[in-house]
């Protein structure tokens, strides 16, 4: 048999050859847009990994180029909330279910698989639930937990327990009063109403303010009645939804190319540019200030205030809201029981690991001042609540004793195992209610049966337990009912959540009140004369200024105290606060003791700084308070603070 021409057998080489080089080509290719995918998303290159990125960005879900993962929070939550509403500002459309194709919607617009309206009946208790996104998350990621807690009152036995969701992301006051409003008149009832609120009505009501908005309409509202806005404005938002579909395209065309990494890295060049490109149109829709806007837009306006004016009013907004609420419900007979919503950002609220600190709070948070100085202005009108009979209860620091990660954004949303934390304290007030309701207490005791507080910093906790006729205990501390007075309110200063804090040193009794029975509770105010906390705040890079007492004369003759201040952060102003009250880690300054007080400018000379402070002369039993704190002028709040020092005056 004759043997191929050489011609032939060079043309199969020269094939396969080509063949080789071009399969080798690929594969470099391959190895080389990967490294480029690495270099350019942090990861290695994953065929899921690139799937879930097109998904993302075709959703709209992922963090624009420029845009803080709270604004892109904030952004998809509004985005899903597309239909405005007459009384509530918006809601969701009616579609059965959410784009991910399991979180129902109602047709009155709430995230409800039931509808809204609904009728009381004995074999079920209806928990209505207002508030904004961590209200609903709660409600949707933790319900066993907060039915297994509230199903533990016998009461409720055999009831079966539903939430009615009126909350929704963004919402704020007083979209509360009008939803709890909105379901009554339509005919619903409820058994309880519970509010969980506080942080969108400081964190959002800025964007509202700085546009001539009041900060009480819907979040965003320019952005929801756009029907009214400008030509201009508009065509700023028609160019920014255009480019969101184009956007959307292309993952569309990168799924074509889903089996090669280097389509992808193509692809994902091109969504990156496109992702500039939304985001700068995204900021001009922001920052468009018209000179003009429409009264349906504006309605009465601002008067030209300033975004921390906008915090003080939204403050009295927040608390006339409450107690609207809790009048409304008193007439129709509901319980109303009022959350303040906890916060990472609230100073000393929640010990970080670097794992949740990595994924849940960012250093440079446009919200996090809102909160450090906003959540001071509502604290000032707890007593104002409490008086008005609402059942308001601070979760401030509900996460003080959890270390493990419970926050999953550096906005303020919760992992599971943190709603289930929350769900479970809500539940747990409302059941100590329920079964303290119409019940007759045997006997009153506390825990501890004496209090002894040794750290003038910090408030000791005490808790009020009933037992009933048939031998039953109930936890019925910060229940509507119970009263706690201090005998000596000059020794110490308590409220009704059983948070008892010393104000000098000595000995005192706290009497304690509820269901007609009483109980006396001694109090031991004690310490060393000069007392140095635990109670300091590091700065961003990780130093934690110490405040060092180094004595001198104490005594009531006056003279001099000095104090050594070290590992204070660099480039920031020092001051040496002198107090006659606790100095808090929130900037601005308590103005109880801002005007009164002493400030001693800080000069560290290599990373310390000695300071004498003089004594007040004939003062007796008195205390003192110091603590080193270092100002981020820019942003209006402490940077870092020592430990508290206090001095007792003898």
């Amino acid at each position: 048999m004759a043997s191929p021409r050489p011609t032939t057998r060079k043309r199969r080489r020269r094939f396969v050859f080509i063949l080789a080089a071009a399969l080798l080509l690929f594969v470099l290719a391959e190895l080389a847009s990967s490294a480029v995918w690495w270099l350019g998303t942090g990861s290695f290159f994953s065929y899921s990994g690139a799937a879930t990125l097109r998904d993302a960005a075709r959703a709209g879900r992922d963090r624009l180029p420029g845009e803080t993962e709270e604004e892109a929070a904030a952004r998809r939550a509004l985005a899903g909330a597309d239909a405005r509403h007459p009384y509530l500002g918006y809601v969701y459309a009616y579609h059965g279910t959410l784009p991910d194709g399991t979180t129902p919607v109602n047709r009155f617009g709430f995230l409800d698989s039931a509808d809204t309206v609904r009728r009381r009946s004995p074999d079920r208790y209806l928990v209505g639930v207002t508030g904004g996104s961590v209200a609903v998350q709660m409600t949707l990621y933790a319900p066993e937990a907060f039915f297994a807690e509230l199903g533990k009152c016998s009461k409720l036995a055999g009831r079966k327990i539903e939430f009615v969701r009126l909350a929704l992301g963004g919402y704020k006051q007083p979209q509360g009063v009008a939803a709890l409003v909105y379901v009554l008149q339509a005919g619903g009832e409820l058994d309880c109403v519970v509010n969980l609120d506080g942080f969108n009505e400081l964190a959002l009501s800025a964007g509202n303010v700085a546009q001539g908005v009041p900060g009480y309409f819907p979040q965003n509202w320019a952005r929801l009645a756009a029907s009214s806005l400008p030509l201009e404005m508009q065509g700023l938002i028609g160019r920014l939804l255009h480019l969101r579909d184009l956007r959307a395209y292309a993952a569309r065309v990168g799924d074509a190319f889903a089996w090669t990494a280097t389509g992808q890295v193509l692809w994902l060049a091109c969504d990156r540019w496109l992702g500039k490109s939304v985001a700068a149109a995204s900021t001009a829709v922001e920052n468009y200030k018209p000179t003009t806007l429409p009264y349906d837009v504006k309605g009465p306006g601002t008067g030209g205030a300033s975004v921390e004016e906008g915090l003080e009013e939204m403050a009295g907004v927040w608390a006339r809201s409450s107690q609207l609420m809790h009048a409304i419900c008193a007439g129709a007979g509901i319980p109303y029981f009022h959350f303040l919503q906890p916060n990472q950002y609230y100073p000393g609220s929640k010990p970080m690991g670097d794992e949740e600190r990595a994924v849940a709070f960012l250093e440079d948070h446009p919200w996090r001042g809102f909160i450090e100085r906003g959540y001071a202005l509502l604290e000032r009108r707890f007593a104002e609540l409490r008086e008005r009979g609402v059942a308001f209860h601070d979760l401030r620091h509900l996460f003080a004793d959890h270390p493990e990660p419970l926050y999953n954004d550096p906005c303020c949303h919760l992992n599971r195992r943190g709603n289930e934390v929350l769900a479970t304290a809500v539940a747990s007030v409302i059941r100590r209610h329920l079964e303290l309701e119409g019940t007759n207490l045997a006997a009153l005791r506390t825990e501890p049966a004496e209090l002894v507080i040794g750290d003038p910093t910090r408030p000791a906790p005490l808790r009020v337990i009933g037992r009933t006729d048939d031998g039953r205990e109930l936890d019925v501390t910060g229940v509507t009912g119970t009263e706690l007075t201090a005998e000596d309110g000059t020794l110490i200063a308590v409220d009704v959540s059983g948070q008892v804090r010393a104000l000098r040193r000595g000995t005192t009794a706290l009497h304690v009140r509820c269901g007609g029975r009483d109980v006396s509770v001694p109090v031991r105010c004690a310490w060393p004369q000069v007392f140095a906390g635990r109670d300091g705040v590091a700065a961003r890079d990780g130093r934690l200024p110490v405040l060092t007492p180094l004595g001198a004369d104490a005594g009531n003759g006056g003279g001099t105290f000095r104090l050594r201040v070290e590992a204070g952060p660099d480039g920031l102003p020092g001051t040496l606060v002198v107090s006659a009250q606790p100095i808090p880690q929130v900037f601005p300054i308590d103005p109880r003791f801002l005007g009164d007080g002493i400030h001693v400018p800080l000069q560290p000379v290599g990373g310390s700084a000695t300071v004498e402070v003089p004594l007040p002369a004939g003062a007796r039993d008195a205390m003192l308070f110091f603590r080193a704190v270092f100002i981020d002028v820019a942003q209006l709040r402490i940077a870092a603070a020592s430990n508290s020092v206090v001095v007792t005056l003898e």
